[in-house]
């Protein structure tokens, strides 16, 4: 299973590494190959220098995919433990603090007072005040934005909490 992830993983970095920039300067030598092939001159653009040129772009892929493997294995390891702590954080929050991280996974961020108002609308009739803020003060999970006063989930957190929330809801009922 680690094997999957962290190839899964590296997969994802050699992509990021080989953006729509590098993809689009690699074109450039076959284009100009082309051009000149098209142009009249019959030794310049030659197949043999394509092929050639299409190996190395796989050899450095490949190379790039390595780096990217064995490199991630401290990655994955952090994601592991971070989710597992989130897990645990998440069971221990009363059922208020539940509904308020589902919520905030549905709708991106909210004021206290916006999430007192869905709890009223929701006819949940057991809620307290400053749910939110007590939220982040209890789990760090959130980011507060000081101008408009509201929460958000911290990114890097928003699939463990969205799988620990599945499973106290459900999983049809996680994020809807």
């Amino acid at each position: 299973m680690l094997f999957i992830k962290r190839a899964r993983k590296a997969v994802l970095l050699t992509v990021g590494f080989f953006s729509g920039n590098a993809i689009a300067l690699g074109v450039v030598p076959f284009i100009y190959l082309s051009l000149q092939r098209v142009g009249g001159n019959k030794k310049a653009g030659d197949l043999r220098d394509m092929i050639i040129l299409g190996i190395s772009y796989c050899i450095v892929a490949a190379g790039v995919f390595a780096w990217k493997f064995f490199s991630v294995q401290e990655t994955v390891m952090r994601d592991e433990e971070r989710a597992s702590m989130v897990q645990r954080r998440v069971h221990d929050l009363d059922p208020t603090q539940k509904e308020a991280l589902r919520y905030l996974l549905l709708y991106g961020r909210t004021t206290d007072q916006e999430f007192c108002q869905h709890l009223g609308e929701a006819k949940i009739l057991k809620f307290y005040p400053n749910v939110v803020r007590g939220l982040q003060q209890d789990t760090h999970f959130l980011t507060y934005y000081e101008n408009t006063k509201s929460y958000e989930i911290k990114p890097l957190l928003i699939d463990p909490i969205e799988k620990a929330l599945k499973k106290y809801f459900g999983a049809a009922n996680a994020a809807s």
